[in-house]
Order: C-alpha cells, then structure tokens, then sequence
C-alpha cells in the first residue's frame, strides 16, 4: 500500500462514518472476518496513521526552526534591490542553515532568489554537509556504510509498515508554500 495524493481516493469526499464502515470491510476482508481480528486490524491502522501524523508533526517543528534560525541570521544584513547581501565570509554558515536533502544546484537556485552574495554558485559548489558525508560510502569505496538486506515480509497486513517522510519540497506555482510527502509501504501487501 502506497499512499499517493496524486490519486483521488476513492473515498474522498465521503463521511467519516462511511470511511469507518470501508476500513471495517477492509478490515474483514483482510483478517479472514474474526470480530477480533477486524478490531486488531483496525487497531493497527490507527496506530500507523498515529505514527505518520506524529513524524510529520516533528518534521515541521524541525523545519520551522530552521526557518526561525534563517530569518535570524539573516536579519543582520543589509537588504538591496530586493535582496539580502550577504558576505562571502558568512557563506558557510548560510549554507549550512539552507542546505537540505535538495542538493547543491537546488540550494543554490533557492538561495539565489532572495540572497545577493559574491561567488555564491561557487561557495555552494564546494559546501560539504558533515552528516551527507557520513551518510554516503566511504572516500574510495563503493559499498555503502550499511549493506543492503532483504527482509521478509510480513505475514499478515499491517503487521510491519515502512514509512518515510520526503520533504519539504516547494510548490511549483507559488515557489513559497512547501509541503512534505509521507510514504507508507505495507510489508504484506507492497
């Protein structure tokens, strides 16, 4: 089970108690229709759905912490034609309250929008993230630091969910508004 807003679900729109009633047959469905069952199934249901809603909580606290912090560093400098100047001297520490899982070309495009510095492409370039770094292979190696395993799936649905949180990303008609993706793979179902 894949979550995907790009698809209308089927029961948008509807009422809560209507959605309640296809989560139970679902739930029949799935658990072979044992009142115990459909109840611990929609136990883990809600469970799950509580896990997704508390991560995407804490990634947006985190997110607006960072926004905080940026608005604050950036409240020291000078603002012309629109833009913030800032020295090349402060690059990194710009950079490092910008830098995202978006990558350099990204930071950079973001960052030229509202911020006016000498050799930012250039500063942006050679920026290095400490946690990327450590998070990728080892200099001359090419295995990751944490091999890949298989795992085996799970025996019953909703017994093991995968989850990931994706974002923030920016919404490309009003290039201000972000939002965050949420990714929920059932181990039994895929």
């Amino acid at each position: 089970v894949v979550l995907d807003d790009t698809k209308p679900s089927p029961l948008a729109g509807t009422s809560k108690a209507r959605r309640m009633i296809e989560l139970r047959k679902n739930a029949v469905k799935f658990s072979g229709g044992a009142d115990e069952d459909v109840e611990e199934w929609l136990d883990k249901l809600d469970m799950c759905c509580n896990a997704l809603k508390m991560a995407l909580a804490h990634a947006k606290r985190a997110e607006a912490d960072r926004s905080e912090e940026l608005a604050q560093f950036l409240t020291e400098f000078d603002v012309q034609h629109g833009k913030v100047q800032v020295p090349r001297n402060k690059a990194q520490e710009l950079l490092e309250l910008t830098h995202d899982h978006e990558g350099r070309a990204a930071m950079f495009n973001i960052l030229r929008e509202f911020v006016d510095m000498p050799g930012l492409a250039a500063e942006c370039n050679r920026f290095k993230c400490a946690d990327c770094a450590a998070a990728k292979a080892l200099p001359g190696d090419n295995k990751p630091l944490m091999p890949l395993a298989s795992i085996k799936p799970a025996p019953r649905p909703f017994d093991r969910i995968h989850t990931d949180i994706c974002g923030p990303y920016r919404q490309m008609d009003s290039g201000t508004s972000r939002f965050y993706l949420i990714t929920a793979i059932d181990s039994c179902t895929n």
